[in-house]
Order: structure tokens, then sequence, then C-alpha cells
């Protein structure tokens, strides 16, 4: 096995170009924009040099891989696995687990920001009332 030559850029901003690429992967086409931009802010690109191993078979990292570009391989045992829809049992109950939460962290973080939006317009009406009622 050679040495890993990933290479891994920093957390992605939105830009439009990315943000049509993420429309392009099926999983995530009925996503609007605002949940697309919510994606990239937790999103990183990894390069990977061609037949350089992503995960190995029994390894557990914390990342939903989407393939922008080019091709991958996944072999279980001596079998090649093209498809999510081919997971089955654990591996997919696993699958499953991680990309909910990476959309519950998208819809918390959309949460808090809704409620500290909240707070503030509470807080500027009060601050308005008080001058009016002066």
């Amino acid at each position: 096995m050679g040495a890993n030559r990933m290479i891994e850029s920093d957390y992605l901003k939105e830009s439009e170009d990315l943000i049509q690429k993420l429309r392009g992967i099926p999983t995530l086409e009925s996503f609007d924009e605002k949940d697309l931009k919510g994606i990239l802010k937790l999103s990183k690109i990894r390069k990977y040099e061609p037949g350089e191993l992503i995960l190995e078979e029994g390894q557990y990292d914390n990342w939903v891989y989407f393939l922008v570009s080019g091709k991958v391989r996944i072999v279980k045992g001596d079998k090649e696995a093209s498809y999510v829809d081919r997971l089955s049992g654990n591996d997919r109950t696993a699958f499953c687990c991680i990309l909910y939460q990476v959309f519950a962290e998208i819809i918390a973080s959309r949460l808090r920001l809704t409620s500290e939006e909240l707070v503030r317009a509470r807080e500027e009406i009060a601050g308005l009332k008080a001058q009016l009622g002066k």
C-alpha cells in the first residue's frame, strides 16, 4: 500500500458552481438552495490519486462521501459494490444514520440562526416600543 496522497480542502464556502455540483447528486437533488449552502459549510473536497485507498473495509469515519467527479470502486470482501441501494443490514443502517446526522446538524444550525434572529427582532421591537412610549 502506497503513501496517502489525498488532498483535503478547508471547509467550503458557498458558490454557485459548488451548489450546481451538489444539485447533480441524486441524493441531494430535492434539497433547496438554503439546505445546499448548509451542506457546503459542513463539507470539504478531497482529491485522491488513481488507486488510492479512501477507507479500508472495517474502518469507520464521520464523513459521508459524495462523488463529484471521477470513479471510485467500493469493495466488500471480494465483491465490488457500486450503489448504496445494494447495502443491506448494518451497512445500510450505518449509512442512513450518518446521512441523517449530517442533515440533523444542518437543521439544528438553521434553527439556531432562526432563534437568534427571533431574539434580535424581539429586542428591536421592544426597543422601538420603548421609544414610541416616551
